[in-house]
């Protein structure tokens, strides 16, 4: 990664041809920011999620099925390491309804969430994130607006085409209007639900003097460019609706800089400014996803038509620095402050071309659909894919504009809110490029913290990412004074038939941090100190991240419906209740239930043993004495102990301290508890017969017991040790998709009413191009859409969809 950043860097200088090496002062201004940068994206390398769910609008207690996508923002052809993505629905509030851990591997990954039937009706959001991205803040993790209904609540239903609320936005570069100069103003007038509104207005002074019309166009955006005066105010007249409403425009400041960019010829950067001028020389850089395309320095000259004003100007003849996607536009002065920002679209022609091709346009009930995949790189030439593909009927209860993998990755993650119509600016239209720097300056967003860039300072960060599995943080205080503990051991366990404990120290501040990979299902953390330190207490954190009070996409938690969508509403009630009913056991099966390996942390013991295989005995002193030869019972004054076999040694001999002893994982340390435990509750033990260092822990061998369900099984834990309810990642579930043969097609005792046909969130694709996929339809005639969507091994994303009809 660090090589591909130098060549990077190097060709990014090459881009910049204004200055001569005899200039010395350009050139060190480009070196700098060149270096600056690399070091930047190497300590704060940016993470880029996207889901595709089977759909956007849900009745409560249904399904929602995830494919998950993850790769490193500056690499989009190196899937990220990451092993965990937390997966979140957020209410109105922003607060979270549910929460699930869900695996990934090398960058892909798969899930589900089954969505209580106690929800209330509204529109939600869909979240996720990985542990490392929440050192960025939740303005960069993955967020898709779902719709969930209640049936069986009363629903008060509004029809958009009554809705009388527009939000009505204005945006300029740097959020002002600047005095004597020409600024670029974008508006949109919206309703709620994010859809552009038919509105008309102008736009005047304080005085009401006119100065220019306004009328939304596609999608309710527009813009207009106009001067603006010192010492006024100006405010837009808009009429919708029948009504007339009066919004401001931001302040004009009589100072500023305002920069615009052009295409004629060759791509140019301008600046104009009426601050005064105290430096000769601006820089800008282009940037694309976390890389640098060029770097620029270039001089004030006094503007020939004001002498208050200079102008700044970035000309790249021959080397034009847009890549395809959003690109980042920064010019700084010569302290590296920045004095303006704009956002550039390219629509992409590099690509994975997805084809599908299914053997007719019209099925009947419960027949079998094949589908032919194929799948080409940009230059139309074959190759390997992921892809997911989801066959579903359609209705109009798709409330929600969604993306595709191909407008997330290159628009909309770029973007706060509501995109209408992600696809447009994707068609080829003519004027998609100006219609998305439109959008783009109403409501984009930009990935680079300048500020960090060239801050020196090593940055520290409060989340590792998780590279082998879920780290489990926490911190150690005293119980009585609230202070932190520093330097305490901690002992961790999951209880359960593997056997499943850790241990760490906390550091000067008192946290402790611990990885827990191949964690499955739901269970309990058992955390602990070593009985010498029993006055301590520890929290454990909750992994996820906690959200700001603020909505993300809607305004309103109303769902707006046509009436037109009732009979669907009606029909997928219906729909829901009969499969639940008749196929209730095989939509919850479970694909397979997390990791093979059973193997103890110790790793394999000098000695096991299965209690079932002989006569039980109903005291644990028995036990040991007669079946467990590399462990001795002995009585002192303080009661019965146990000593293991140090066979490490070239002469063995029992140790004289106790061992490590472990119930299901759980260390026990109260040797009278333990003895006085009905061992006909344990299934089975083994035993490290020699000495064990793991981390700072060092014991004289381990004597490890199971119980037959791994609950310790009434076993009464000290009341220094804290248990908690801690899931780990979820067990994949198997979509259901009947196989009808000619008997079973014609059985219709069993209704299928299914509205998703097919879910497979793992297709792969392999150097030919080809793949093939088959499903059957139900008993429900109509419309369906294919829709296939994924990413090739060289990093192209791609999107298609196609349907047919059940008749």
């Amino acid at each position: 990664m660090r090589k591909f950043l130098l060549q990077t860097s190097f060709v990014t200088m090459s881009l910049c041809p204004l200055f001569s090496k005899a200039q010395t002062q350009p050139a060190a201004i480009i070196d700098h920011i060149n270096q600056r940068f690399e070091q930047y994206t190497r300590d704060n390398y940016r993470q880029q999620l996207y889901i595709q769910t089977d759909k956007t609008t849900y009745l409560a207690g249904e399904t929602i099925w995830m494919k998950l996508y993850c790769s490193i923002l500056a690499f989009g052809d190196v899937p990220d390491m990451s092993k965990i993505v937390y997966v979140e629905v957020l209410n109105e509030k922003n607060q979270p309804v549910l929460q699930q851990k869900l695996g990934i591997h090398e960058g892909l990954g798969e899930g589900f969430l089954t969505l209580l039937p106690t929800m209330e009706t509204g529109n939600y959001t869909l979240c996720a994130y990985t542990k490392w991205m929440q050192n960025f803040g939740e303005e960069y993790f993955f967020k898709q607006p779902v719709t969930i209904i209640n049936t069986f609540e009363q629903l008060s239903l509004v029809d958009s085409k009554q809705s009388k609320k527009a939000i009505i936005k204005f945006a300029t570069n740097g959020g002002q209007l600047v005095a004597g100069v020409k600024n670029f103003v974008a508006y949109s007038i919206k309703d709620p639900a994010g859809n552009g509104l038919e509105a008309s207005g102008k736009i005047v002074d304080n005085a009401g003097n006119f100065v220019t019309d306004i009328k939304p166009g596609k999608f309710g955006i527009d813009s207009f460019s106009f001067t603006p005066q010192s010492n006024k105010k100006y405010k837009a007249l808009i009429h919708f609706n029948q009504q007339d409403t009066i919004v401001a425009l931001p302040e004009v400041k009589d100072q500023g800089y305002v920069v615009t960019y052009s295409m004629k010829d060759h791509f140019t950067i301008m600046v104009e400014t009426s601050m005064p001028v105290g430096q000769t020389y601006y820089s800008t850089v282009v940037q694309n996803n976390g890389k640098i395309t060029a770097v620029d320095v270039a001089p004030v000259i006094p503007d020939a038509t004001n002498p208050k004003n200079h102008k700044i100007h970035f000309y790249f003849k021959g080397k034009n620095p847009i890549r395809e996607g959003v690109n980042e536009i920064t010019v700084f002065d010569n302290e590296y402050n920045i004095v303006g920002q704009r956002l550039f679209f390219q629509p992409p022609t590099a690509k994975l071309n997805i084809t599908t091709k299914v053997n007719k346009s019209i099925y009947g009930k419960r027949e079998k659909v094949d589908i032919d995949v194929a799948t080409k790189d940009s230059s139309d030439q074959t190759v390997p894919a992921n892809l997911s593909v989801k066959v579903i009927r359609k209705d109009q209860l798709d409330l929600n504009k969604v993306d595709d993998i191909q407008s997330y990755h290159m628009l909309t993650s770029h973007i706060n809110g509501i995109v209408e119509e992600p696809a447009y600016y994707f068609a080829g239209s003519n004027n998609v490029v100006e219609d998305a720097n439109m959008l783009l300056l109403l409501q984009g967003k930009y990935s680079v913290d300048w500020s960090a860039v060239f801050n020196t300072k090593q940055p520290k960060f409060l989340y590792a990412p998780e590279l082998n599995g879920h780290i489990v943080t926490g911190k150690v205080t005293n119980k009585r004074t609230g202070k932190p503990m520093p330097n305490t051991m901690v002992y961790l366990s999951i209880p359960g038939k593997q056997v499943r404990f850790f241990a760490t120290t906390s550091d000067d501040n008192g946290y402790i941090s611990v990885e827990v990979p191949g964690y499955y299902g739901d269970g309990d953390l058992v955390v602990q100190p070593a009985p010498q330190d029993s006055a301590a207490q520890i929290a454990i954190n909750s992994p996820y991240y906690v959200h700001k009070e603020q909505p993300i996409f809607h305004t309103t938690q109303d769902v707006i419906l046509t009436k037109a969508a009732v009979n669907d509403l009606k029909q997928r009630h219906r729909e829901m209740q009969i499969q639940q009913a008749f196929f209730g056991d095989s939509l919850t099966l479970l694909a397979y239930k997390g990791p093979t390996d059973s193997a103890a942390f110790y790793g394999p013991p000098d000695e096991q043993f299965n209690l079932d295989d002989y006569t039980r005995f109903r005291t644990m002193e028995e036990v040991f004495r007669e079946y467990v030869p590399t462990v001795m019972v002995r009585k002192h004054s303080d009661g019965l102990h146990l000593l293991a076999l140090d066979k490490g040694l070239n002469s063995p001999k029992f140790f004289d301290r106790d061992p490590f002893i472990l119930l299901d994982g759980v260390p026990i340390f109260n040797n009278k508890k333990f003895f006085e435990y009905d061992p006909l509750k344990v299934r089975k033990g083994s035993v490290v017969a020699h000495q064990y260092i793991y981390n700072n822990l060092k014991v004289d061998g381990i004597v490890s017991l199971q119980t037959y369900k791994g609950d310790l099984d009434g076993y009464q834990l000290e009341p220094y040790v804290t248990v908690q309810e801690y899931n780990g990642l979820q067990y994949p579930r198997a979509f259901y998709s009947p196989q009808y043969d000619g008997r079973s097609r014609n059985n219709r005792r069993m209704p299928d009413y299914r509205n998703l046909l097919y879910w497979s969130p793992n297709v792969k694709i392999g150097n030919d191009g080809n793949g093939k996929v088959n499903f059957y339809t139900c008993d429900i005639p109509g419309e369906y859409l294919i829709v296939v969507e994924g990413i090739s091994t060289n990093g192209q994303v791609g999107y298609t969809y196609t349907d047919f009809k059940v008749e």
